[in-house]
């Protein structure tokens, strides 16, 4: 009776532990979502081969570029339906390696610089780093990306060119990342799709 009950004992320690560590893994993950900061510094720990920009470094490459200074691409990798709602200005939408590859080959001025974006940093980190591979050197990572943008009040326009304020939050877990009153309303692009 004794042993049997030293080996519940034991395997309700060891279930106990296993929880602990998965609840520590949990915690870690929620810490990294609660700040823009805190997940673009995830994202660029997990892409080091990655070179990584400023949205001030990004806004500072725009003026050099409408100065005709310094040949400028920007790109949102983005899927169309959140593209349609905002974008920087000058971004064409190219949503993976492949088509900013093709694009490239047509591309007149050859860019300088390719300056990427999505809503976080993740998915464009993802396309510059296989850009990379695929020998595209001058490709970058915007920082935070377009709620990074978006939070410091930079300005953001539709497809179309005209001025807008909102950007499309991906869905209700990320868009806490992007502040409230720049977050285009989900629920009223679902119901206006239907």
């Amino acid at each position: 009776m004794r042993t049997q009950t030293l080996v519940w004992l034991g395997l309700i320690l060891l279930v106990g532990c296993v929880l602990i560590g998965v609840s520590q893994c949990g915690y870690n993950k929620l810490q990294a979502m609660s700040s823009l900061e805190n997940k673009s510094a995830e994202i660029e720990g997990e892409f080091t081969s990655v070179d990584h920009i400023s949205t001030g470094t990004l806004a500072t490459l725009m003026t050099a570029n409408e100065k005709g200074a310094v040949p400028l691409l920007i790109v949102d990798t983005r899927a169309p339906d959140e593209f349609a709602i905002s974008k920087i200005p000058g971004a064409v939408n190219l949503e993976s390696a492949a088509d900013v590859s093709e694009y490239l080959k047509t591309a007149d001025p050859k860019p300088e610089t390719i300056a990427v974006y999505c809503s976080v940093g993740y998915r464009s980190a993802v396309v510059v780093d296989e850009l990379n591979k695929a020998g595209v050197k001058n490709a970058k990572n915007v920082r935070g990306s377009i709620f990074a943008w978006a939070n410091e009040d930079r300005n953001l326009v539709t497809p179309g060119g005209e001025p807008a304020n909102k950007v499309h939050p991906f869905n209700e877990f990320w868009g806490r990342l992007v502040k409230e009153e720049k977050q285009a309303d989900l629920e009223k692009m679902d119901s206006t799709n239907q």
